[in-house]
């Protein structure tokens, strides 16, 4: 098996060339449209290195029989950790603070909230939001989930909201971990915002498409939302325009959150075992898409 590094995105006629031949792809951020898998007939894997898949046209892939892979569970703890940091940066206003100390200035700080007491919902409780569940449980925080989908085996501590307006009100602030679908895009709007009290706080590790931003920004001018946390955005990177970077209480990260280095040998691990599995004419790991006729390496010898 042999390993080559191309440019993740470009023209289609030049992302056929240098993907021609190729019997996977180790897929990031970038997009994989019909116009382009249509044209890539001995591909047969794309493994997603992540959870998320938004970007690639399942549909075509099933149609064309390639497997589309993630690697769920891997980045749980790791994006959970930053999910967390979020937060805490947030609430005590770390970047606020951290710009005024260099500017020179040395000055008694606001009160602010904690995280033992706070109510947080976890919008999404898939490996991740269990994960930061768990962190913030022993934060001693009480944990209210939602998830578009039924959530089964809950801890104890965790009280399961039958819908997002029953959750909203009783969040002293969110936490998204959900992933981008038609089910979920814009799930958290102006109406969804304005459900949350006064000065609550917003974290979104999960897809920006899942949050209105306009809808966010809006709210944080006016105080209604104290800040905010976000490792995604609708448009990566932002715009220089983009009216939340001229926001102080709102922290930014680049997408970073699972890349972690534990959790960066935990994927590639499991990517190596999709390679292998598809390579060998099985069905891999990880598996999101149920292709038509699944596609399989001719292997000669």
């Amino acid at each position: 098996m042999r390993l080559t590094s191309v440019p993740p995105n470009g023209p289609v006629p030049e992302r056929v060339g240098n993907l021609t031949g190729a019997f996977a792809v180790i897929a990031g951020a970038e997009t994989y449209t019909a116009e382009l898998l249509d044209r890539l007939p001995h591909l047969c894997l794309i493994a997603r290195s992540g959870v998320g898949f938004d970007q690639i046209d399942l549909e075509a892939a099933s149609r064309l029989g390639i497997h589309v892979t993630t690697t769920p569970g891997v980045n749980a703890q790791g994006v959970a950790e930053h999910t967390v940091t979020l937060l805490l940066s947030v609430t005590h206003r770390v970047a606020y603070y951290d710009a005024r100390v260099r500017n020179g200035e040395w000055r008694d700080g606001d009160f602010f909230p904690e995280i033992q007491g706070m109510t947080v919902g976890i919008i999404g409780f898939g490996h991740i939001g269990r994960a930061t569940a768990a962190l913030l449980h022993a934060f001693g925080a009480r944990i209210i989930a939602f998830d578009v989908m039924p959530i089964r085996d809950a801890p104890d501590y965790v009280t399961v909201a039958a819908s997002i307006a029953e959750m909203l009100p009783q969040c002293q602030a969110i936490s998204l971990h959900t992933p981008l679908l038609d089910s979920t895009r814009g799930l958290i709007g102006g109406d969804e915002l304005a459900l949350l009290p006064r000065g609550a706080f917003v974290i979104n590790a999960a897809r920006g498409g899942v949050l209105d931003e306009v809808a966010l920004a809006s709210a944080l001018r006016t105080g209604h939302i104290a800040g905010a946390g976000l490792d995604v955005l609708a448009q990566e990177p932002p715009a220089p325009g983009d009216p939340l970077l001229t926001i102080d209480s709102c922290v930014f990260s680049p997408h970073s959150a699972s890349l972690g280095a534990h959790t960066i040998e935990r994927m590639t691990r499991m990517i190596a075992t999709q390679l292998n599995s598809v390579a060998d004419g099985a069905t891999p790991t990880g598996l999101v898409n149920t292709p038509a006729q699944p596609r399989f390496p001719l292997v000669v010898g």
